[in-house]
């Protein structure tokens, strides 16, 4: 069995006897909770196994808009990044009022950006969290956008990460 999609607590463990990979379910991303507490547990019965916990490698579904300008950034606690402390204080004082597009709804999940912001977030997430791949179902308006879409991260955002990463 190449891979297997597990949500629960017994499903996560049971991961780690057998499979290659495991997908987080419900679109969480490598920086929620979740993945983190899960990860864990798969670690450990990896270990109890007698398997090597990196030999489970971590597929993520992920959803989003590559956009053609940079989307605000928002951190994973819901509040917007960068800026000097001032800007910072008063982006955070507007930010209930804000609709600007942000790269993370409000729950911190990644829903998109520019290529380059796609290309940092994604090679983030190997680098620093372990990804081992990624599924990438894009957010469009129409079938014709979506397949745009799909060439432009095969096309643009695919290599750049890869070359990232090395």
């Amino acid at each position: 069995m190449p891979g297997r999609g597990s949500s629960t607590g017994s499903s996560t463990g049971s991961t780690a006897w057998s499979p290659d990979a495991w997908n987080p379910g419900g679109g969480y991303d490598w920086r929620s909770q979740y993945v983190r507490t899960s990860r864990q547990v798969i670690d450990e019965a990896a270990d109890e196994a007698g398997r090597d916990p990196a030999a489970i490698s971590t597929i993520y579904n992920v959803a989003g808009r590559i956009t053609d300008a940079p989307l605000a950034i928002r951190d994973v606690d819901g509040s917007r990044a960068g800026g000097s402390a001032d800007e910072m204080l008063t982006s955070l004082r507007r930010q209930s009022a804000s609709t600007a597009p942000t790269t993370r709804n409000p729950d911190g999940t990644w829903v998109g950006g520019s290529v380059w912001q796609w290309v940092d977030e994604l090679t983030t997430a190997v680098n620093d969290f372990g990804a081992g791949g990624f599924v990438f179902s894009p957010v469009a308006d129409s079938p014709e956008d979506a397949e745009r879409a799909r060439a432009r991260s095969a096309r643009e955002i695919v290599p750049a990460v890869r070359a990232a990463i090395g």
